[in-house]
């Protein structure tokens, strides 16, 4: 398990296409994929929303997250407790739109 990690990145444009923010992470112990693009998807809103990339809108190609976005069904699983957050930072920034690319 030590081993397992994930590279995250983001890119950021504005509405023109410009590049306004590249960034790269590294998350260790991270064995699922799905929890790992969610994660990653976590990273990339909060990163934005900091640097004030506002409004803000996603684009994932992880069409598997963007759906448990949109999902109102909820568990204690790793996965629903990240999906939450990402929700939650959203709808507080009033920023919401997320979509599969």
């Amino acid at each position: 398990m030590s081993n397992c990690k994930i590279d995250m990145g983001i890119v950021v444009r504005n509405r023109f296409g410009h590049l306004v923010l590249a960034a790269s992470f590294v998350a260790k112990y991270v064995a699922d994929a799905t929890i790992a693009e969610a994660k990653v998807l976590f990273e990339d809103i909060q990163l934005a929303v900091n640097r004030g990339c506002i409004p803000l809108f996603v684009e994932s190609n992880a069409l598997f997250i963007v759906n448990l976005c949109y999902s109102k069904d909820f568990s204690r699983s790793e996965i629903d407790n990240i999906i939450h957050v990402i929700n939650v930072l959203l709808n507080e920034k009033n920023i919401f739109s997320l979509s599969h690319s």
